[in-house]
């Protein structure tokens, strides 16, 4: 679904990479405190992945629709983050609060989900703040050449599927 709708590599990955790191995370401070991964915890992963992975979409949509209309790599990262930065980050930080007041459960496996989902959360935010941008200004820095590679296919002359759209040269 991902290559369909933004049809490069980084697009694909990246989501997935941040989620990764973050639930990597998360399952490090739980093994740090000593929580054993039960039937209750084990909920964590999936609910970082689709959090995680929605702010990774946003910046990356927000990018490619910027990218019509702006051609220098750091004007792009800039208006990317000064555009999504703060949405994405009052998303997450009221999700993660949601998540926290779970914290005052008197149930432990229910207050133990609650605290490390906000951090899963924080986590997947900072990464993708802190990962994304820096993935999107070098591949918007590529030559279109590499940029061909990176995608894989060309799917016709001009193609518009999601939000990211890119016009070939016919005889391309």
């Amino acid at each position: 679904v991902f290559f369909l709708l933004f049809r490069t590599v980084p697009a694909v990955l990246l989501p997935f990479g941040t989620v990764v790191l973050a639930v990597i995370w998360t399952v490090g401070l739980m093994t740090l405190c000593g929580s054993p991964l039960n039937i209750v915890s084990i909920t964590i992963l999936p609910l970082i992945t689709v959090i995680g992975v929605i702010t990774a979409i946003h910046l990356f949509s927000c990018y490619y629709k910027a990218a019509r209309r702006m051609r220098d790599p750091s004007v792009l990262v800039r208006h990317v983050l000064s555009t999504m930065g703060w949405p994405c980050f009052l998303a997450s930080f009221t999700t993660a609060l949601g998540f926290a007041s779970l914290g005052t459960s008197k149930i432990v496996p229910v207050r133990e989900v609650g605290l490390y989902s906000a951090f899963g959360v924080m986590a997947a935010l900072a990464i993708a703040i802190l990962l994304v941008p820096i993935v999107m200004q070098w591949h918007a820095s590529l030559p279109q050449e590499k940029k061909h590679l990176l995608i894989g296919i060309k799917l016709g002359h001009e193609t518009s599927i999601g939000v990211n759209a890119y016009h070939y040269p016919s005889g391309n």
